[in-house]
């Protein structure tokens, strides 16, 4: 067997079972104002994951527009939480 922690061994469990994109999510929203800023984070709300999509519902569009423009730097920032394989950005 191999040496984990007992929250490795929870996570992993977690992931068996279906529940790796609440897992993603939960860690996502610790970081969310780290990653888009405090300015964007205010206009965005109800993250979703679902097949490695990361579906942002926001709610100005002149934020949503400058998201959209710098979707690849979010997502690299995104892919930098530790457990996050998202692919893709979709702005709502």
């Amino acid at each position: 067997m191999k040496n984990e922690n007992f929250g490795d061994m929870i996570k992993e469990l977690l992931y068996a079972y279906g529940y790796g994109d609440r897992i993603q999510r939960y860690e996502l929203m610790k970081h969310w104002e780290e990653i888009v800023g405090p300015q964007v984070a205010r206009f965005t709300q109800d993250l979703k994951i679902k097949n490695g999509i990361l579906w942002i519902k926001v709610d100005e569009a002149v934020v949503k527009d400058v998201m959209f423009h710098k979707r690849q730097e979010i997502l690299e920032r995104v892919n930098k939480i530790p457990g996050n394989k998202i692919t893709e950005l979709k702005f709502l």
